[in-house]
């Protein structure tokens, strides 16, 4: 679905790696859209090791995508770009480059929270069969969660030295805690129920002039971090029973898969009346208007 693990050049990850770069310049030469990537989703990088095997050896989160020539890219990103000069940029892209000729634009992918994992963590340790031929990339949440899996494996082996340290200084960070996000992050995508324009409004509106980010792969979800506890604002359009029955079956079953303890905030268009407040004060869900 969303995640994508990604074909990645060896020396150009060791070169942020020991760089401690949090946010990289990640380049393909495709410049064709992504069909299910998008801001804030997750790219694993998945390199070569001593196994014959690809490893993944860490990821970033998706800040935003642009294309630019060669040049453009090193003026602007200069060492982000994962290398220590012009030259040796273009020597990398000259030796992958499968086409006669030179690219004329790159397709760049702008990675924030880069995390570099202890060691490498193989996909088929999940029951997932990588393609010996994969060129670029693939997808690997098609069939289950795999990128949720990934995740609580990094935090049982432990992470790079410089993303430790990182890890300890920066809640957005934690890997149990975007393992815990990312499963409800497809379960809430995969209910399609916060989805419509009217959401997107409620949402739109409750976010005004607040600090929140977004849930990875649902726009109209967001959430915050304070004192160490997660709270996720979900928009309700009404108080009829098809919605709040829905929403009462979907938070249950989170609530008890929840492994981080998530205050949960149904954000209503008008008041919210003593009836639904009393059903979702079962679940410990708060309920309030805009």
């Amino acid at each position: 679905m969303a995640a994508i693990a990604y074909v990645s050049d060896n020396k150009m990850i060791e070169h942020h790696r020991l760089h401690g770069h949090r946010k990289i310049a990640f380049w393909r030469f495709s410049n064709k859209k992504f069909s299910d990537f998008s801001q804030n989703d997750f790219l694993f990088f998945l390199c070569k090791t001593r196994r014959k095997e690809r490893g993944i050896v860490g990821y970033g989160r998706l800040a935003e995508t642009n294309n630019l020539s060669v040049r453009g890219f090193w003026k602007k990103y200069e060492t982000l770009t994962g290398y220590q000069s012009l030259e040796m940029l273009e020597q990398s892209i000259s030796k992958l480059n499968k086409s006669s000729i030179f690219p004329g634009k790159l397709n760049v992918l702008v990675l924030e929270d880069v995390t570099y994992f202890k060691s490498p963590i193989y996909l088929s340790e999940f029951d997932f069969q990588l393609n010996k031929q994969v060129e670029s990339y693939v997808y690997i949440d098609q069939q289950k969660n795999i990128t949720s899996q990934i995740l609580n494996k990094a935090a049982s082996i432990g992470l790079d030295l410089w993303s430790e340290i990182q890890e300890k200084r920066l809640s957005y960070g934690s890997l149990k805690l975007n393992s815990s996000l990312y499963a409800i992050a497809l379960t809430m995508r995969s209910s399609k129920l916060y989805s419509s324009p009217r959401h997107k409004r409620i949402s739109t509106e409750f976010k005004k002039d607040k600090n929140l980010e977004t849930l990875i792969m649902n726009e109209n979800i967001s959430y915050t971090i304070q004192e160490n506890r997660v709270h996720l604002y979900i928009p309700m359009i009404n108080q009829i029973e098809k919605e709040i029955y829905a929403t009462f079956g979907l938070l249950s079953r989170l609530k008890k898969e929840d492994n981080i303890n998530i205050i949960y905030h149904l954000i209503f268009p008008s008041e919210v009346s003593q009836q639904t407040q009393s059903l979702f004060n079962i679940l410990e869900v708060v309920c309030q208007s805009l």
